[in-house]
């Protein structure tokens, strides 16, 4: 498109002018300063007769017109909703205040991630976080180490993945008793995909063994809500999906 209206603007032309010396007194100077010759620019009219054809993006009208728009109304609007707004964020900052377990204080700052509406509690869920990874205390479960290691992760917090090590063996092969843990894998295949620059070795073989163990357990269909669960992650990893998209997916 640039180049099109290029072609359209006055041909120019350039010629060098005779060698010409002129003086310019300069008060702060003593001595007179001399300019050597200088270069004059010449525009000669000359306007291109192409013809110009644009692309049509063939873009329909919309079904809805701006009168319908307009009159669509929400029942979820003035005094009485945002009295029950104000009073529900009330009491989830009471909660976020009062629950003391660390495991407890993850789960609630992952569902209301989840849920869209963490951005309510910013002030609460930062000092949580600070909490926990000033605290720097050892979990115990595998679900609970990934749970805290995504989520800190995810909120700009410099944890180690050598707390994983503790999982495996000397051979780095993940001990046979997280088999029967299928919550604990699902939380670690989430943080997998949380790794800085010089760690893709460690998460690659992580993500390997996740994922075989999820397909796995897909087959069998043990328990119906977390097999959807495990679907859903399968599909695509909760740190690359849209925010907005999953917490409506979370709800239905």
């Amino acid at each position: 498109m640039a180049l099109h209206q290029l072609t359209s603007l006055p041909a120019t032309t350039f010629s060098r002018l005779p060698p010409t010396n002129y003086r310019i007194s300069i008060a702060s100077f003593s001595k007179n300063v001399v300019f050597p010759s200088g270069v004059q620019c010449m525009a000669s009219i000359k306007m291109c007769d192409e013809i110009i054809v644009r692309r049509s993006a063939n873009y329909q009208p919309s079904i809805w017109s701006s009168d319908y728009v307009q009159s669509l109304k929400s029942e979820y609007v003035g005094q009485s909703c945002a009295q029950r707004v104000k009073k529900l964020k009330k009491d989830v900052r009471l909660m976020l205040d009062t629950v003391v377990d660390p495991l407890h204080q993850l789960e609630l700052v992952d569902d209301l991630q989840r849920l869209g509406i963490s951005y309510h509690f910013e002030d609460e869920i930062k000092s949580i976080l600070n909490s926990i990874y000033n605290k720097n205390q050892k979990q115990k479960s595998l679900y609970a180490v990934a749970l805290e290691f995504r989520l800190l992760r995810q909120h700009g917090y410099d944890k180690s993945a050598e707390i994983f090590n503790n999982f495996s063996d000397e051979k780095r092969h993940f001990k046979s008793c997280l088999n029967d843990d299928c919550k604990g894998i699902l939380s670690l295949y989430e943080a997998a995909f949380l790794l800085k620059e010089g760690e893709n070795a460690i998460f690659h073989d992580i993500r390997s063994f996740t994922t075989s163990y999820l397909k796995a357990y897909l087959k069998d269909n043990k328990d119906q809500y977390l097999s959807a669960v495990v679907s859903h992650a399968l599909e695509l990893p909760l740190n690359w999906r849209m925010l907005r998209l999953e917490a409506r997916w979370v709800i239905d």
